[in-house]
């Protein structure tokens, strides 16, 4: 949800939540708690059975699937996500431990797509990277200088070169086409030679790879895409190669977080783009998350309506409400918050409202996280010295302070 510009000096306006307001959030509680069996939060259920009965779709449908942080194991994720793969809309991949590109696999045995998928969130690049190449079947071809020539009665124990075959791993009856040669030398017209057909018949077609797990859901309109660690792809190929497979089945992207990215190099692509990465997209982005990713904000031209970021206000009052849920990411954005408040830029600022809103939700929303209440903190010091504030936001600055406080003490005493 994006806030209304505001301007500096200005208050949001005193108002009483209506009855129609809250008779609404009462209600919402209610049906959230009696149909909390279409949606899974595994930070709040227990793995395990718990977990495997969620398979059965005919008796627990999903279609907002939250898997972040949880230990699977491949199967079990590919059984759930193939159990609901008509019906998920929302899902959440971030942190998942203990899963290959396995997975990826076995969802292409079962031809799985997502066809109502609009929101994908992973951070397990397992699905994404490229698997390893596979090995091809079959035997290598033969040299036919090297065939012996054989009589008829050599054809007669043909049973045995079959198991000698079979015990070598190659096929039991190879197609192999048995000529009468004539030789100058003399030999037997009865004399037959064996003569090795071409390596193309000899081994069998290399298995396909299988597709990119964005290829199964190409109806997603929002991505983010954080990089919490290093890929394995990271050593062996650029990260633009990555991102043109990821990206390119996504015809309908328009929201895209790419935060901890470090700059892609070169790619040819369809959009304007001062972040060539970037260019393989079909049309201009809605959003784009560039926080932490190196000063790819920085950049003139970026293909996108909105942009979270550290090179001027505007990234930063974006930055503030799109990772407001995302504690270890807010204290960044909060100590740029504090950075950008206190000494300004080159730009005049004039959001300080919005920023004073956003910074006191962001405490209020993580009051347990200490490092994140001393960054607001900082913060607020010198956004407030620009805003007229009513006696309604006077208060929850008080408040949000004093908690804050309160919760540094406990912190310093239980160090103690």
């Amino acid at each position: 949800m994006l806030y209304r510009r505001m301007t500096a000096g200005e208050d949001v306006p005193l108002a009483a939540p209506s009855l129609l307001d809250l008779s609404a959030g009462v209600l919402s509680r209610k049906i959230q708690l009696q149909n909390s069996y279409k949606s899974i939060d595994l930070q709040k259920e227990p793995v395990g059975e718990v977990l495997r009965a969620w398979c059965d779709s005919s008796r627990l449908p999903l279609s907002h699937l939250d898997l972040s942080g949880a230990e699977l194991s491949d199967s079990l994720l590919a059984d759930l996500l193939h159990a609901h793969h008509h019906s998920i809309t929302q899902l959440n991949l971030s942190n998942v431990k203990g899963i290959s590109d396995e997975t990826n696999t076995l969802l292409d045995e079962r031809n799985a797509t997502f066809p109502l998928l609009h929101s994908l969130r992973m951070t397990s690049m397992e699905l994404l990277s490229r698997p390893p190449p596979r090995r091809k079947l079959g035997v290598a071809g033969m040299d036919t200088r090297n065939v012996p020539v054989l009589g008829e009665e050599d054809l007669e124990g043909a049973g045995g070169l079959d198991q000698m075959r079979e015990s070598r791993g190659g096929p039991s009856h190879p197609n192999l086409a048995i000529q009468q040669a004539a030789y100058d030398d003399g030999c037997s017209s009865s004399t037959l030679s064996l003569t090795a057909v071409s390596e193309k018949e000899w081994i069998e077609e290399e298995e396909q790879d299988p597709p990119v797990f964005t290829s199964r859901c190409p109806a997603v309109t929002s991505l983010a895409l954080p990089k919490t660690r290093r890929f394995p792809e990271d050593e062996e190929t650029s990260v633009n190669d990555l991102l043109g497979r990821v990206f390119e089945p996504l015809k309908e992207l328009s929201a895209l977080d790419l935060s901890y990215w470090t700059r892609p190099d070169m790619i040819q692509g369809n959009v304007r783009s001062d972040i060539v990465g970037l260019r393989f997209l079909e049309r201009p982005l809605i959003y784009l998350g560039l926080f932490n990713c190196d000063n790819a904000s920085h950049f003139g031209e970026i293909p996108a309506l909105h942009i979270s970021g550290d090179a001027n206000e505007d990234q930063v009052i974006m930055a503030l409400q799109m990772y407001k849920d995302r504690a270890g990411l807010l204290q960044s954005v909060l100590n740029e918050s504090y950075q950008l408040y206190r000494f300004g830029n080159s730009n005049p600022l004039v959001r300080h409202t919005e920023a004073l809103h956003l910074v006191l939700g962001a405490m209020q929303n993580h009051l347990e996280d200490s490092t994140l209440q001393i960054a607001g903190s900082a913060s607020l010091f010198y956004i407030i010295r620009k805003v007229s504030m009513n006696r309604d936001t006077k208060k929850q600055v008080v408040s949000a302070l004093l908690s804050g406080i309160n919760r540094l003490c406990h912190s310093f005493y239980s160090i103690i």
